[in-house]
């Protein structure tokens, strides 16, 4: 794979374009989705709970357990967007919080099957954190603490 040209600022411009044209996107979709639901906040709890338990058990297996693999991963990720709205038609009354870390488990169990009976990582694909600078700058900071007490001030003002 030839390695890109783009400088670290293009690849984070993109992201953060994606990002507001996401919400963008979303905001204006929200009405005709939400408009006959019981509850937004639940559906998106949900929904959320079909992916998040794949998404978690990729990123755990991907960090601790090294013979972990694409296949693997795939089959993780796609196990978990079939079985979670299969096992809650068929078990309607199955608790939704105890319905995610049993798909949590069995996403992690058919990570580490597929990825034990198929192609092995090449050498230099693992995840080296050594390179990665994880420092973040000072308006980062400002704005993560701005937003945090937003967010609890919120909670507070509505719980």
């Amino acid at each position: 794979m030839a390695k890109s040209d783009k400088s670290e600022q293009h690849y984070v411009t993109v992201g953060r374009i994606t990002a507001v044209l996401a919400m963008v996107f979303a905001v204006i979709i929200a009405q005709p989705i939400f408009q006959n639901m019981e509850s937004a906040f639940q559906t998106v709890q949900e929904l959320t709970g079909y992916i998040a338990p794949s998404v978690v058990a990729v990123f755990l297996l991907g960090m601790f357990y090294k013979p972990t693999n694409s296949a693997g991963a795939y089959t993780m990720l796609l196990a978990s967007v079939i079985l979670s709205p299969l096992i809650a038609t068929v078990f309607p009354n199955f608790q939704f919080v105890n319905l995610i870390w049993v798909i949590f488990l069995g996403c992690v169990a058919l990570g580490i099957s597929v990825s034990k009976f198929t192609f092995a990582p090449r050498e230099g694909q693992s995840v080296l954190l050594g390179d990665i600078n994880f420092k973040t700058s000072t308006s980062f900071n400002v704005w993560l603490l701005v937003i945090g007490l937003i967010l609890i001030m919120l909670y507070a003002a509505f719980w």
